[in-house]
């Protein structure tokens, strides 16, 4: 169970903010190039011993982010919501809503790697209290009469917390199939920002091709090939390919006569004798990376086909 976020004033708990983490279901909707989340949770306020003096919570907002491998830190988005709660007591739902790229899904997915995702949230707002005119001292002379019926609100208090929330697997990938990103293949490209020699080659031709992708059209298109076809031959260069026995490399004669389809045919034959090997091995020679590699090149092959 996720740890309740306690809303103090002068050491006393006014309340809580308790996260859900066994909810029916995630609700989530599609932004242009991104995603919003209701995180679900809730709010329980407490009586407080002034009469005619209530607590107000509002401007909720924060950081949502995963810990990754050597316990680093991604922040994958910003959680807010704009609603205020005031109540002599009461318990209300939140209208807590995580905003991020797609980009921050595929993180998340990779991090989570096939079990329950877990996620960290750090949460700040303020806590005020609202109190009727008539319980000023000296009410201003020149107000309304009406002005003693309306509420007064306090200076804030900020109310920073820390938790952690994990929901189920199944719940969580529910949510991306209707979020509809499930079925599309999120390519994550690795760029490392310090890649060791002679791999920092590799890496830079690796950039020149998703820079030439980004401009898209044709010629950028091409270009994003020509520099992949460059950062392969970085890479044969450091590592040959080990094609095993039996293989025997075309001559170059028989390589150039291959046309565009040919050439993509010999994509999908290589793709299908890896997959060949999957039945015929353990688990454990399996990583996601594979089962990624594997199933966005079936799809781009596929989108290449148009059946």
């Amino acid at each position: 169970m996720a740890q309740p976020l306690e809303i103090m004033y002068c050491g006393s708990s006014l309340g809580r903010i308790v996260f859900n983490e066994s909810p029916n279901e995630l609700t989530a909707t599609p932004t242009a190039g991104g995603f919003k989340l209701a995180l679900p949770a809730n709010l329980k306020m407490s009586s407080i011993a002034v009469p005619g003096v209530t607590p107000m919570v509002s401007n909720l907002h924060g950081a949502i982010y995963v810990v990754g491998e050597n316990q680093q830190r991604f922040d994958v988005g910003d959680i807010r919501d704009q609603s205020y709660y005031n109540a002599p007591s009461g318990e209300f739902r939140l209208d807590l809503t995580w905003s991020a790229p797609l980009a921050a899904l595929a993180y998340c997915e990779r991090v989570r790697d096939g079990k329950a995702p877990r996620f960290h949230i750090e949460l700040n707002g303020e806590l005020c209290f609202l109190a009727r005119a008539q319980f000023l001292q000296q009410p201003p002379q020149d107000f309304p009469n009406q002005f003693s019926q309306q509420l007064i609100r306090s200076a804030p208090v900020p109310m920073p917390g820390q938790t952690a929330i994990k929901f189920s697997a199944e719940t969580w990938v529910k949510m991306l199939r209707r979020l509809g990103v499930a079925e599309n293949i999120l390519v994550e490209i690795p760029l490392s920002s310090s890649p060791p020699a002679p791999w920092d080659e590799v890496w830079r031709a690796l950039v020149e091709a998703r820079d030439a992708f980004e401009h898209a059209g044709p010629t950028g298109w091409k270009s994003a090939a020509t520099a992949v076809r460059l950062a392969l031959e970085k890479w044969q260069a450091i590592e040959p390919e080990d094609h095993g026995e039996g293989w025997t490399a075309p001559k170059s004669e028989q390589k150039k006569a291959r046309s565009k389809r040919q050439r993509i045919d010999n994509i999908r034959w290589h793709l299908l004798q890896l997959a060949n090997y999957a039945p015929h091995s353990g688990a454990d020679d399996w990583s996601r990376d594979d089962a990624l590699l594997m199933l966005s090149t079936v799809s781009a092959l596929l989108a290449i086909r148009k059946p």
